[in-house]
């Protein structure tokens, strides 16, 4: 990952994307995409459209886990179930692991990958954001609307 091409993702994928989804519920079309510093992602005022309305916003440098929901627990959950599927695969061929790996494409690398994501349970989702919060998010004290995300179209990938 470069800083060019994040860029380029931001601005031709992300900012027409998150519009679309925003107008198709009806909402102002704003929004802020928490990054951390990452040496690949460009300055925060690159990283904002011309009518300042889609930008990024850093989280403090060295920022540690406990108020990162991904670290606290979502990766590692999903890694545990990366690993299962992979060895469910492996368990599944007549053959060596070698075998398996000789034959394993990256194409079977994105399944499994979405295969584990997609078991990463709600539960664990918020349970991990709660405690990156502090405790303080409570679902029934929220007072936006929860908008599904229905995921992306073939043409928006």
């Amino acid at each position: 990952m470069t800083a060019e091409i994040f860029k380029d993702w931001f601005f031709k994928i992300f900012d027409p994307s998150v519009r679309r989804h925003l107008r198709s519920r009806n909402l102002p079309e704003k929004a802020a995409l928490p990054l951390d510093n990452c040496i690949a992602h460009s300055t925060a005022s690159t990283l904002r459209t011309p009518d300042r309305q889609i930008f990024v916003k850093y989280l403090p440098k060295n920022t540690i886990s406990k108020i990162q929901p991904c670290d606290v627990g979502i990766i590692k959950s999903f890694k545990a179930l990366y690993k299962k599927e992979l060895m469910m695969e492996m368990l599944d061929l007549l053959g060596t692991i070698t075998d398996y790996l000789k034959e394993v494409t990256l194409n079977d690398s994105f399944y499994l990958t979405a295969k584990a994501w997609e078991a990463v349970s709600e539960a664990t989702m918020s349970n991990c954001w709660r405690k990156a919060l502090g405790g303080t998010f409570d679902e029934e004290d929220a007072e936006e609307e929860v908008v599904p995300f229905d995921g992306f179209t073939a043409a928006e990938i």
